[in-house]
């Protein structure tokens, strides 16, 4: 397995850093939490590709693919709120 590239680094911290500020199971609702989870959900649901930045780019560049990535961390949460509406 070669070294990732710096440039490649970057891109999957990014990616890592979105799912980690959405899928966190962190009790704390806090303003600037709460703030965070809409803007990373946001930009994971949005199927803009203009930046350099946007989810679909990040995801081309690492060869994932968006779709997919978006269907499993939309239902994650989909299933944790079933589980929570169940309690």
């Amino acid at each position: 397995m070669e070294p990732a590239h710096p440039e490649r680094r970057l891109l999957r911290a990014v990616l890592t850093d979105a799912m980690a500020t959405i899928l966190k199971e962190n009790r704390a609702v806090g303003r600037r939490t709460v703030k965070m989870r809409r803007e990373a959900l946001a930009w994971v649901v949005s199927n803009e590709r203009s930046g350099t930045f946007s989810f679909e780019r990040i995801c081309e560049a690492l060869g994932i693919h968006s779709d997919r990535l978006r269907t499993k961390v939309l239902g994650t949460l989909r299933d944790r709120a079933r589980a929570v509406s169940d309690v």
